[in-house]
């Protein structure tokens, strides 16, 4: 019996020396094999490997990211906690140059990103992240890989390093990894079963005191969706204050978005290295957007304006998208005139719009067409239905506008900064816009049903003073009225030119005004432009 006792005592205790060894021995081989690929682009160095070898598990510990290539434009360096490998086949690896790994799981890394050329384009640095995590998944057979509260310093190289964004929360679940088919649209970038990804609070600078925040962004790729919730992108100066700093007029924007949502992705969708969207449904939700210009500034030498198709042609990455729906929106514009320091504020409210066939690349273009309807209301108060047809084939739109009734004199605060006039009394029943508009050209049908229009002329923007004489004679030199039951009513049939250095918007406008003109002329010249109306009207109003 106690022979018995001593052989197993024995084989136990040989056993236990020689697992010892075994993970020894794993150690060691790991240690020595883990950097030997000769397309590896980062080392991975490490202070200890803890072996568990009956638990199939191994840690590194306390480890740097060294990348080995200097010459990249993006380089990415940093260090983690903790590697856990789980799962491991460690006596397969024994006998196996290649090691079999269940889970690798990379514990609170922290990643510096290094921009070493300022011209590179945002997207090299997502790219050369998709290129670090293919990097350490091709060490293995490895199914699953998992990063856990990741963060990143994203940097740009000048004299010194320069911070100019950060990122916290990164978390990645990639389930089913298939080394052996490389799919560059993934952030680990080969056939996956699944892929969840995740970052909070990523924050980068735009310029000089201008930037971007995005509270989360979170990718399925089982459920096919990719959503950016809490976006803002601001400047640090007051908009008014910061376009009296400029040195040319431009348009400076403001935004806070509550969600930024595509659903039903196309699996050929590139998020991270080229940057490509094909989705069949865009969500935008409760965007605020805010634009000045200040007219106190000169123009810069401008090119021409493209029309709206050009627009989506500079759009700088591939997308296509079946529906964009546009809910909950508020945009509003505010304009400085020459000479003052406010301005007059144009703004749509409760905006709401779907958008069909939005496409940025010309082989899927073709002969197709985009189409836009948006429902919003001006200032909150007159509800707007506009309806436009956008052919990707041609330099074109059309455009059937309706704007419901309105008491004009709440037009009040951005029609006396911008023109020094307030209305006294007045009723839009109905304002109706149709455009045809080619590059140079638009021929446009407007009604313009209103009554009870009375207005008066101010000495300034903020003298409160109305200068009386011309009051009278504005009053006399308009139309008071302008309805279908009353003598003498008008239509207007008539053609604008478009100015080439403006957008599409501009266009829109002088259309507008010039029917304007010829419905209700006279003082309201002076109400709507301080300046000579340009020409392009060719034919006169129709009477009924």
């Amino acid at each position: 019996m106690k022979k018995i006792v001593g052989i197993v005592l024995g084989v136990l205790l040989l056993g236990f020396v020689l697992a010892i060894g075994a993970e020894k021995w794993i150690s060691h081989k790991l240690e020595s094999s883990i950097n030997t690929r000769d397309t590896r682009n980062y080392d991975l160095l490490f202070e200890e490997v803890d072996v568990k070898l009956f638990q199939g598990r191994v840690d590194l510990n306390h480890i740097r990211l060294v990348p080995l290539k200097e010459d990249l434009p993006v380089q990415i360096n940093g260090s983690l906690d903790r590697m856990k490998l789980s799962r491991v086949n460690l006596f397969g690896f024994i006998f196996n140059k290649e090691i079999e790994i269940g889970e690798l799981r990379l514990v609170k890394p922290s990643f510096r990103m290094i921009k070493k050329d300022s011209s590179a384009h945002n997207k090299e640095g997502s790219k050369e992240f998709q290129n670090l995590f293919g990097d350490l998944v091709s060490r293995g057979i490895i199914h699953n890989f998992v990063i856990e509260d990741g963060t990143a310093e994203l940097l740009v190289q000048e004299d010194s390093l320069r911070r100019f964004g950060t990122f916290t929360d990164l978390n990645i679940y990639a389930e089913g990894v298939q080394t052996d088919s490389v799919i560059v649209s993934h952030v680990v970038p080969f056939q996956l079963d699944q892929i969840m990804t995740g970052i909070k609070n990523l924050k980068m600078e735009l310029s000089a005191g201008h930037k971007l925040e995005v509270a989360s962004i979170n990718f399925n790729l089982r459920e096919q969706y990719l959503s950016l919730q809490g976006i803002s992108m601001n400047y640090d100066q007051d908009l008014v204050e910061k376009s009296f700093d400029e040195t040319y007029q431009t348009d400076l924007i403001e935004l806070d978005l509550k969600e930024l949502r595509f659903e039903n992705l196309d699996a050929r969708s590139d998020l991270y290295g080229n940057w490509s969207v094909i989705s069949q449904m865009m969500i935008v939700d409760s965007l605020v957007m805010n634009d000045v210009r200040n007219k106190n500034r000169p123009r810069p030498e401008e090119p021409i304006k493209p029309m709206f198709g050009g627009m989506l042609a500079q759009v700088p990455f591939p997308l296509d998208v079946d529906t964009l729906l546009v809910k909950n929106t508020i945009i509003s514009y505010l304009e400085i005139p020459e000479g003052q320091r406010k301005g007059g504020e144009i703004r749509f409210e409760n905006m709401e719009a779907k958008i069909l066939g939005l496409i940025t690349v010309d082989s899927l273009q073709q002969s197709q067409e985009l189409t836009i309807d948006v429902t919003t209301s001006l200032l909150g108060k007159a509800p707007i239905e506009a309806k436009f047809r956008i052919p990707y084939h041609d330099d074109f739109f059309s455009l059937d506008l309706t704007i419901g009734e309105m008491n004009l004199e709440q037009l009040n605060p951005l029609l006396l900064p911008l023109a020094q006039i307030t209305l006294e009394s007045g009723t839009l029943h109905k304002l109706h816009l149709k455009m045809e508009a080619h590059e140079r050209m638009a021929s446009a049908q407007l009604i313009f049903d209103y009554e009870n229009l009375k207005l008066e002329v101010h000495k300034g923007a903020n003298s409160g003073q109305v200068k009386g004489g011309a009051s009278m004679l504005a009053n006399m030199a308009i139309r008071s009225e302008n309805l279908p039951s009353k003598k003498n009513y008008r239509t207007a049939n008539y053609h604008t030119a478009r100015n080439m250095y403006r957008s599409p918007f501009n266009y829109i406008w002088l259309t507008t005004k010039s029917g304007l003109m010829e419905i209700a002329p006279g003082g309201l010249v002076k109400l709507l432009s301080q300046n000579d109306i340009e020409a392009g009207v060719s034919k006169k109003a129709g009477e009924e």
